[in-house]
């Protein structure tokens, strides 16, 4: 029996090892066949060994794919893993969808005689959307399945179920867009900033320009009106989104919004989403654009005046942001609020107490009172018999020793530690002392260690060992 059992483990090991090798064998082929071609530009050799790397990751990714639901449908949990298939799937194709066509739509003042120009610019962006959509599935699937807490937060009026489930995904979606528009923004800047192409392609029409337009020269900052355009949109609402962050502020006292938070910050977030977006959509107007730009262009001070109207607007937005929402609080809190902490910030330290009530289900406490006598009686033992029952008797440094000795059962068992708990149980409401049942396999004997039983077949098998009185 023995030696049979040596011989599985033997068969095992081989069938990894060439389970690894083959892995190896494979990628290294394709990533020499990937070098060799590039180094010495054949198409053809490059194709087939990137052929031969994406054919590797299909098929040994699909086995990790094949493990995974083996093991959900022992489980007997399939619906939950085809729902996380579909969900990341479908959440990437369709960001790399938006956000492809996004990038796209934002690099069509790129003159048509560079086609490669809107074309790389829109597939980063559609690679970028689709790890978008992968990464923040569960994001989304909170937000689409949301509920209502039925409690809102003192300062905005909003329902809790906002900031538990709209707020992450809204801040997820910021940063994605943002991301999405500076890919726009630094492919028109990278055609802008590069002299010959861009002189050899003055004369060129833009891919919307009309007929009337298609003999009327492209300056720089046209190439990036649109992208930055777009940034503006974005930053404002990020700006906007702040509003929320203020109840995770951490300014005054206590964790929460703060009287600084309230009476200075909030309104000033709103000024400066309202500032970024006049002053960043500036330049798009046209009277705008001739009476900064004007006098610099008839006196041919500046070959670019565009792109200095541009700068002149952010500069602006910088100077707002610095002033708003850096300098001024700073020094309300310094010279007004710390001198009256007490007195200003007491309604805001009620908000933290009552919501930390809340948060521990403490608000549904029932207080009474209670006469306190030095005689302990037996009248005493049989009114408080729902106290007295609940005494603990056991130690559970105790309790860990006697579950390792008793309910190990194997060497690949493990108890981690051991946890207090009270359950509903025949007796009443108990305190009961439970432990996990866990498995190490690195307690396994050396030949056990194999392939397929870490894989396949030591996968689960996890208890709990429960014991009450």
């Amino acid at each position: 029996m023995r030696r049979q059992a040596l011989g599985v483990a033997h068969d095992e090991s081989y069938r990894c090892g060439m389970y690894i090798a083959m892995l190896v064998l494979l990628v290294a082929l394709g990533g020499a066949l990937v070098f060799n071609g590039a180094q010495r530009y054949r198409p053809k050799i490059l194709l087939v060994g990137s052929f031969i790397l994406l054919l590797t990751g299909l098929f040994f990714g699909l086995l990790s794919f094949w493990g995974e639901m083996l093991w959900f449908e022992e489980l007997g949990q399939s619906p939950r893993f085809w729902t996380v298939v579909f969900a990341r799937g479908g959440f990437a194709a369709l960001g790399a969808l938006l956000a492809g066509l996004g990038v796209f739509i934002l690099t069509l003042p790129i003159p048509t005689r560079t086609p490669l120009s809107r074309i790389w610019p829109a597939v980063v962006g559609a690679l970028s959307g689709g790890l978008w959509g992968l990464w923040n599935w569960q994001i989304i699937l909170k937000y689409m399945y949301q509920v209502a807490t039925e409690i809102r937060d003192p300062i905005l009026q909003r329902d809790t179920g906002f900031y538990l489930f709209s707020l992450p995904f809204y801040d997820s979606l910021y940063w994605g867009l943002l991301w999405i528009t500076a890919i726009a923004l630094a492919a028109a800047l990278r055609l802008a900033m590069d002299t010959r192409s861009f002189n050899e392609l003055l004369s060129e029409p833009a891919a919307f320009a009309n007929r009337f337009e298609s003999g009327r020269r492209i300056s720089a900052h046209r190439l990036v009106l649109l992208p930055l355009a777009a940034i503006t949109g974005v930053v404002a609402w990020g700006q906007y989104l702040n509003i929320y962050h203020l109840l995770y502020s951490k300014w005054g006292v206590v964790t929460g919004a703060g009287w600084t938070d309230v009476h200075v910050r909030l309104p000033a977030y709103l000024i400066a989403a309202v500032v970024t977006l006049l002053l960043g959509l500036s330049p798009l107007v046209p009277a705008v654009y001739s009476r900064v730009g004007g006098p610099l262009q008839r006196r041919r001070l500046i070959e670019n005046v565009g792109l200095i109207v541009i700068g002149f607007s952010w500069l602006g937005i910088f100077a707002i942001w610095f002033l708003a929402l850096g300098l001024a609080p700073l020094l309300v809190q310094w010279l007004r609020v710390q001198p009256n902490e007490i007195t200003l910030e007491a309604p805001y330290i009620a908000h933290n107490i009552e919501f930390t009530r809340r948060g521990f289900q403490l608000h549904k406490v029932e207080e009474r009172e209670f006469s306190v006598s030095p005689r302990f009686t037996q009248e005493t033992v049989s009114n408080n018999q729902h106290l007295l029952s609940e005494v603990r008797l056991w130690d559970w440094r105790a309790i860990e020793s006697v579950y390792k000795q008793f309910q190990e059962i194997r060497l690949y068992y493990e108890f981690a530690d051991v946890d207090i708990d009270r359950y509903q149980t025949a007796r009443g409401y108990r305190q009961v002392m439970v432990s996990a049942r866990e498995m190490e396999l690195a307690n396994l004997p050396a030949q056990s260690q194999t392939f397929v039983n870490l894989r396949f077949k030591y996968t689960h098998g996890y208890g709990l060992t429960a014991w009450w009185r």
